[in-house]
């Protein structure tokens, strides 16, 4: 080689190598099981962990459960067959999976079994079991004598062998062996942590108490192993010493050791040892309400307390998130985000009849992107505002988020988007809109307040190079028996910037293009909702002006249209000032604030048709999945209107369809001119 060139080369392999930027691994969580097992399959396959023939499918994937795997169902066997499968099977295709103890799993380790089904013991049977059985009842009875005799008293009372044998069907004495610390699975429960990070998420059972005797996650598994350990030598203690036999459940040990406290007389320092730590185990963590497996702080908290709390605790453990179980929120129906994405709740009662709307459900986190797995579907939880929890006087406090989902449904029609000065924002679809606003800075606050008693500020933002005007509500009011400001009394006053969040949303949800993009904001951290502000537009037309539609007929349509929405979400004040008219000739409805109340009725007399297109969303509209997407804006209780007024109002336009025909009742709003202002004629 030629001097120069190898000179080149040297110099060219000692030049830095740019470092390829690796993608964020992926990594999927399950909370609570309870022995669901077809539940737990379903939902592994929904987000590609596994195939049909339960083989491991998740490539790199990290797949976590959190606990509560044992206890309530009837397929504790097989849930705990299937973890460890997954454990070989992401082992060998570079995948990982980490199963995490609940409070249930020491509940069992620690022979606490009031919460198993009966019928889960049946998986642990074998033919011996009959036999195993038996014998069993004769030593329990043997001790029942020996132990009599030691007080003076009888320990328990002396069940005769079926009632005996009715408490503890086929397979108990096996679950009780198949756990113990020679047991298949208990040698496996005694091998798992009870916390664990994965990249700057932190995976738990409960919870973190900021009042916790431990204080990092190697003190908290290594206590919990400890304290494991010290129960099984407890036990193994009053066995060798024959006062309980190695299938007792906690219960019965706990009777055995008042009695023997109780006995008097000599008694050797470890039989007084081992008693008194028995008799001390509510204090230890693994049943502390303020230790990691039974804490629920991050789901009782109101907002302000958690978010102080949380961001201590996640700068302790040098993390970004917590992924936590064991506290349902919701009902079930969904996993909840709080504290601005730094807490995931992800226990939605999976087991079948367990919670009111419980079921299957994963969390998934790439980098920073979240999204629910549920069976029917994905749902992005990015732009899902914070839940709040059972301590939170109010509801959801939104905080600043990703945009909207990707599986919006597009507008029929497209929209061009104007910015200040006429100028044309460079966005196709509302969802562009929606993650510019998300993320704009504030530019100017306009003096001049908007008209409305809310009081919205008119605000100039920017997001890069891009600046377009957008309106500003934060004003909250949720009262039981108040007045409006008419002096009309309500039940309930509802009148808040969350509901302007939820109409945008439910319009989404329905296909429609009518109501402006509006995100979760905050101003100096007040919350509220975030509005693109419809330039040059008009209010619509009132009967009494001078100024009419140039199409009537079609803004009649429009405004029928209008009236089912508005009949849906219980809007209390629609009137012309908050239907707008854009430049275009486009219609756009705003001012949401006074929806999605708890009144049920609907102004029937006022709907008497409907718009084909609005009416066939009405039909596919999915209450699940309704309920789902805008559970964060809103009660239980506001909810349960909401879903009752959609079930009304489908029977409703079904009743004026048959009573005067489809063609009277349905109609289409064809492309037309524009729509726009003509003098009335004299």
């Amino acid at each position: 080689m030629h001097p120069l060139l190898r000179s080149l080369v040297l110099c060219a392999l000692l030049l830095p190598v740019p470092a390829l930027s690796a993608a964020p691994q992926r990594v999927v969580a399950i909370g609570d099981i309870h022995g669901e097992y077809e539940g737990f399959v379903s939902i592994l396959q929904k987000a590609g962990l596994i195939d049909q023939r339960l083989r491991w499918t998740g490539g790199r994937t990290t797949f976590v459960q959190t606990g509560d795997f044992l206890d309530r169902g009837t397929d504790v066997r097989k849930v705990m067959d299937l973890l460890m499968a997954l454990e070989r099977g992401a082992y060998w295709r570079r995948g990982r999976t980490i199963v995490l103890l609940g409070n249930h799993e020491l509940m069992n380790l620690t022979a606490a079994l009031h919460d198993a089904h009966p019928a889960s013991y049946a998986a642990f049977s074998d033919r011996r079991s009959e036999r195993r059985r038996r014998t069993a009842y004769a030593q329990y009875a043997a001790l029942h004598e020996r132990l009599s005799t030691r007080y003076g008293q009888a320990p328990w009372p002396l069940l005769p062998e079926s009632e005996w044998n009715e408490q503890r069907p086929l397979g108990f004495i096996e679950f009780q062996q198949a756990l113990g610390r020679n047991g298949k699975y208990g040698r496996w429960l005694r091998s798992k942590a009870t916390i664990a990070k994965v990249d700057d998420s932190v995976f738990l059972h409960g919870g973190i108490s900021p009042n916790a005797r431990e204080r990092t996650m190697e003190k908290i598994n290594q206590q919990v192993r400890l304290e494991i350990e010290a129960f099984d030598r407890i036990r193994d203690y009053l066995v060798a010493e024959k006062l309980i036999l190695p299938f007792f459940t906690f219960q019965e040990i706990s009777a055995v050791v008042d009695l023997e406290l109780g006995r008097g007389g000599e008694m050797s320092e470890d039989m007084r040892r081992v008693l008194h730590a028995f008799k001390s185990i509510h204090l230890w963590t693994i049943y502390d309400p303020e230790g990691p497996l039974w804490f629920r702080g991050f789901g009782d908290w109101n907002e302000e307390e958690g978010e102080g709390h949380v961001t201590e605790i996640l700068q302790r453990f040098g993390a970004r998130r917590f992924v936590v179980g064991h506290t349902i929120l919701n009902e079930g129906r969904s996993i909840v985000s709080r504290f601005g994405n730094t807490v995931f709740l992800i226990d939605t009662g999976m087991l079948r009849n367990y919670a009111k709307e419980g079921r299957p459900a994963a969390l998934e986190i790439i980098g920073d992107r979240y999204a629910a797995i549920y069976e029917n579907g994905r749902v992005s939880l990015n732009e899902s505002p914070q839940s709040s929890g059972r301590g939170a006087p109010h509801r959801p406090s939104p905080i600043l988020l990703a945009s909207l989902a990707q599986d919006v449904p597009l507008p029929a029609t497209e929209i061009v988007w104007r910015g200040p000065d006429d100028t044309t924002l460079p966005f196709r679809t509302s969802a562009e809109v929606a993650g510019f606003l998300r993320d704009a800075r504030v530019v100017k606050v306009y003096r001049k307040k908007l008209y409305g008693v809310t009081r919205p500020l008119k605000i100039l933002v920017r997001n890069g190079s891009v600046r377009a005007h957008a309106v500003f509500r934060a004003h909250h009011r949720e009262e039981e028996n108040a007045y409006w400001e008419s002096g009309k009394f309500t039940e309930f006053l509802r009148d808040t910037y969350l509901s302007e969040i939820a109409a945008y949303q439910l319009s989404l949800l329905l296909g429609l293009d009518t109501v402006p993009p509006t995100v979760p904001w905050q101003m100096k951290r007040q919350r509220g909702a975030l509005q693109l502000f419809i330039e040059k537009a008009r209010p619509g037309w009132h009967p009494d002006e001078v100024e009419q539609p140039n199409d009537p007929e079609r803004w009649a349509m429009e405004s029928d249209r209008m009236l089912v929405f508005d009949a849906l979400i219980g809007n209390t004040d629609r009137h012309e000032s908050n239907m707008l008219v854009d430049s275009a000739g486009k219609v756009w409805w705003i001012d949401h604030s006074r929806s999605f109340g708890r009144e049920r009725d609907l102004p029937a007399d006022r709907i008497q048709r409907c718009e084909r297109r609005m009416w066939e969303s009405l039909k596919a509209l999915d209450p699940g999945v309704m309920a789902e997407r805008l559970a964060p804006y809103m009660s239980p209780r506001e909810l349960d209107a909401l879903l009752e007024r959609h079930k009304r109002l489908l029977a409703l336009i079904e009743q004026r369809i048959a009573e005067r025909g489809e063609g009277a009742v349905l109609y289409t709003i064809d492309p037309g001119p524009p729509l726009r202002s003509v003098r009335r004629a004299a």
